[in-house]
């Protein structure tokens, strides 16, 4: 044979693999180098591990990027879902911090051999023809023979969304993506994929959201003689509302979409959760806005808050009152009103989204018996939901949905509102609370309050400031293009 290319030949593959991520210390991609602690979890709570430790000390961290090499060895990997859990410190004498969430590893993982192939950032081209169709189930890694490919993907430049026909992409296989490696058109169409594939009602015409109709509905009710909940008749317009809590996962996809190169934003709290199928949870009022605000833009619609009265500048950093757009077609908060409304699920004159009394098997949220005769318990934390300490939050959906096919309208997590706190309510058309207060209203109880905290009449506010992990949101978004 002459100097022309050889066969490639089979190699036995060893149990170590290479592992790429992303490290910000406060918001701030880091640099230097970290000591790493990597486990592998059974459970996406970290209930039980697999395998020993591995650690690998003064990994160089540039820019916030690393890599390095895990073996966690043989037997590790049995077909089963595993989780990795990354513990950091900047020196040997420090304790690790564990970070939030584990990743999913799935069982099979895939390789791509290239025969030649200089760094990754000299990579460019479009993707085949024929498209990504079909799940994809397992994490990529690239090779060149002996050597680990290197550099950051950063001339990845000509996908080309056209080509990704169909399929469904896992939300948490986007967690390593920036949307500064992606064409814009590229990383939306993904996003797009990543959130369908999370929840969807196919008979709302718009992916994970239920359509409210126009509506004249009994606000606040007299049953338990609360206070600030004086009832009287208001009229909402159409509105859909997201069907499930916004999940540790959409929050992760969008957030990583805003705080890019190429989009600006910055949140004071970077959001937690109990695993990305639960309820983000520790991101105060304006977070939850300026998340509103990139959603809408990661899907071409038109931002609702602006930080001056002309509607010129995109709200996307700091903690400040802003302007709203309210004919807009963008994703925002639900006014107060809205919120009762589509918790409500067509019923009236209940205390809950499905009548008078609760119970462990309709919420989760902190039973009482004997406090209230419409507790119907058990007494004490939701005990399906008490494992890896606090908080108890569960699956999104969990429970059944009320009358509009909405989940979790009561307990959970507390769901932020965009009113002011006030009483009584205000206006009978649209209602969108006093023009100025002191705290946010927040609606539903939680995990961690009792059942009277859940009932549809109870309004509870914080400051927006408020960074609780029994506090989260959904979005609502105006009919039409």
């Amino acid at each position: 044979m002459g100097a022309g290319l050889q066969p490639l030949k089979a190699r036995a593959q060893s149990t170590a693999f290479a592992y790429q991520g992303r490290l910000n210390v406060t918001g701030v991609p880091a640099s230097g180098n970290y000591d790493f602690r990597f486990r592998l979890a059974a459970d996406a709570l970290a209930v039980s591990y697999v395998a020993s430790d591995f650690v690998t000390n003064g990994v160089s961290v540039v820019n916030g990027l690393f890599a390095t090499t895990i073996d966690f060895g043989s037997g590790a990997f049995n077909a089963a879902n595993r989780w990795l859990e990354i513990g950091v410190r900047t020196n040997g004498t420090l304790p690790y911090t564990t970070l939030a969430p584990l990743q999913s590893i799935t069982p099979y993982p895939y390789a791509l051999y290239a025969a030649n192939a200089g760094t990754a950032a000299s990579i460019s081209g479009t993707l085949p023809p024929t498209g990504l169709a079909g799940p994809y189930a397992g994490p990529l890694f690239l090779t060149n023979g002996a050597n680990q490919l290197a550099g950051n993907g950063a001339n990845l430049t000509a996908l080309n969304a056209s080509n990704l026909t169909s399929g469904i992409v896992p939300l948490g296989r986007l967690s390593g993506i920036s949307s500064n490696q992606l064409d814009p058109g590229t990383w939306r169409f993904l996003m797009t994929l990543a959130i369908t594939s999370a929840s969807s009602n196919a008979t709302t015409g718009i992916s994970g959201m239920t359509l409210i109709p126009t509506s004249s509905f009994t606000m606040g009710d007299g049953i338990d003689n609360e206070s600030d909940a004086t009832p009287f008749v208001t009229s909402v317009s159409a509105f859909y509302i997201d069907t499930n809590l916004v999940t540790l996962s959409q929050w992760q996809l969008i957030y990583a979409f805003a705080t890019g190169t190429t989009q600006g934003y910055s949140f004071v709290n970077s959001g937690l959760g109990k695993a990305l199928t639960h309820p983000v949870q520790s991101v105060d009022w304006y977070d939850a806005v300026k998340w509103c605000n990139a959603r809408s833009q990661l899907a071409g619609k038109t931002p609702v808050y602006y930080t001056d009265a002309a509607f010129t500048q995109v709200y996307k950093t700091g903690e400040t009152n802003p302007y709203v757009k309210w004919n807009a077609r963008g994703y925002r908060l639900p006014t107060e009103a809205e919120w009762e409304l589509a918790a409500r699920g067509g019923l009236a004159g209940q205390r809950f989204p499905w009548g008078n009394t609760i119970s462990g098997s309709q919420a989760n949220y902190l039973g009482a018996t004997g406090s209230n005769p419409y507790d119907l318990g058990p007494t004490g934390y939701n005990p399906a939901f008490v494992v890896g300490g606090e908080p108890f939050t569960s699956v999104v959906g969990t429970f059944a949905a009320n009358g509009y096919g909405i989940y979790d309208m009561a307990g959970n997590v507390w769901q932020w509102c965009w009113d002011w706190y006030g009483t009584p309510y205000a206006g009978n058309l649209d209602p969108r609370g006093p023009a100025n207060g002191t705290t946010r209203i927040r609606r539903g109880g939680s995990w961690g309050n009792y059942a009277v905290s859940c009932r549809l009449v109870t309004r509870g506010n914080g400051a927006p400031s408020l960074n609780s992990n029994n506090s989260g949101f959904r979005c609502v978004l105006p009919p039409g293009p």
